[in-house]
């Protein structure tokens, strides 16, 4: 393909476009971003729990006539239940919004989100002496 003016002017074209949309952030951008970014490392931190969640109502599920393991995986369907509602829910927010007290919300909703999965896994895990 023969690189010609119409080419280098679409990519002209182009490449203005692109760096127009680029705008530096703004300190309630910045703000916002922090506070994603510390949300989102308490998620990760806890979200491979999912899988201990799993394989504890596993062990559990084959003692059905135990009224503790029962109670247990109830539990621990809370605690999956707790981590699905507030994933579904969260939303990065942008400036348009109020997002200082959104994000305020969402990071002491992930700090429940944590410390509920945090303690029905180690529950479950002392009553199966694991």
């Amino acid at each position: 393909m023969k690189f010609t003016h119409k080419h280098l002017l679409l990519l002209v074209i182009l490449c203005s476009i692109a760096f127009s949309q680029c705008k530096p952030d703004t300190p309630e951008q910045r703000y916002i971003n922090e506070q994603h970014e510390a949300i989102m490392v308490i998620h990760d931190e806890v979200m491979p729990k999912m899988k201990d969640i799993y394989q504890l109502k596993k062990k559990l599920k084959v003692m059905k006539d135990d009224t503790e393991a029962i109670a247990l995986i109830t539990e621990l369907d809370a605690a999956d239940e707790i981590m699905m509602d507030w994933m579904a829910g969260y939303d990065k927010p942008n400036t348009d919004t109020d997002y200082k007290i959104y994000l305020r919300d969402q990071m002491t909703s992930v700090q429940v989100v944590k410390k509920t999965m945090l303690e029905t896994i180690d529950k479950a895990r002392q009553y199966l002496k694991l």
